[in-house]
């Protein structure tokens, strides 16, 4: 019987097959001199090293500062006010008929002033402002937890998409092996007489095609690898850990990330992929 390569053509086959490998501990296709980081580990540094973050925090600050200077508006001011003076005046006294000619008058000394301003209408100015500065603090909140989560989804694309990657190059890699095998065989059936030239050629064409897959499955690997690399700041080439059967992030207190996308665009690192279902990260 002539072997006949199985080919999976539809996404959701290939769908299913990822998630079985998955559950059986993930796939290695080649040893390659990368670093392994767990999710926890990526998600950590993402946020220590992430500019948006550093500038967000940086604006909650700022603002922080903005709420407290505004807070003393109401009260009253003091200004004290502190000179020292040195001179000497010559006064002519020879008009007068007291028996003097001049005095030397010396006021050399230090002189202070205390001037205190007390705002008690200001017709709601300062009010306004502090009711601005609030608003502007909670805006800064606002924005700091905006690019906290979108960081956040995009380390979830990017981390878990370098992870599907590898998987999809096992699979293609295995795959291949298993076309060669199958072209081995037709080989030794021709030499056999057992099947014709066509069908040898239909299984070297077969295993190309295959070797063409694995090819891009690498490529994709790679260009998610250097993506997520470069989110994270790493030289090296990041290297997910194996997904083991129950896993799942503990530390619900550090990291909670719930995404609900509908029609939405998302880059795994290989390019944009639209996703038209539901999904939920999280506990």
């Amino acid at each position: 019987v002539p072997p006949r390569l199985v080919r999976i053509r539809s996404v959701r086959g290939l769908l299913a097959l990822v998630v079985a490998g998955g559950m059986l501990g993930g796939w290695a296709p080649a040893a390659r001199s990368s670093e392994e980081i767990s999710f926890d580990d990526a998600y950590a540094a993402l946020h220590a090293e992430s500019d948006k973050l550093k500038a967000a925090r940086a604006n909650v600050i700022r603002q922080e500062f903005e709420v407290k200077a505004v807070e003393t508006l109401g009260y009253p001011e003091l200004t004290l006010n502190a000179t020292q003076v040195y001179g000497r005046k010559n006064l002519d006294l020879s008009a007068l008929p007291i028996g003097i000619d001049s005095y030397d008058y010396d006021f050399d000394g230090p002189r202070s002033s205390l001037l205190m301003t007390w705002p008690i209408f200001t017709g709601g100015k300062i009010g306004a402002a502090q009711n601005l500065r609030e608003a502007e603090l909670t805006g800064a909140h606002a924005e700091l937890q905006e690019a906290e989560e979108r960081l956040d989804f995009q380390l979830i694309a990017r981390y878990f998409g370098l992870r599907l990657a590898v998987i999809v190059e096992g699979l293609r890699q295995n795959q291949l092996e298993q076309a060669d095998r199958q072209l081995a065989r037709s080989r030794s059936f021709e030499a056999q007489g057992q099947i014709s030239a066509v069908e040898r050629m239909s299984a070297q064409v077969a295993r190309d095609e295959v070797a063409r897959d694995l090819v891009k499955a690498r490529r994709e690997r790679e260009s998610a690898e250097a993506s997520l690399a470069r989110m994270l700041r790493r030289i090296g080439a990041p290297r997910p850990t194996a997904m083991q059967r129950g896993d799942r992030r503990r530390d619900s207190g550090r990291c909670h990330a719930r995404h609900v996308l509908r029609d939405q665009p998302f880059d795994l690192g290989g390019g944009l992929v639209w996703h038209q279902s539901e999904t939920h990260l999280g506990h």
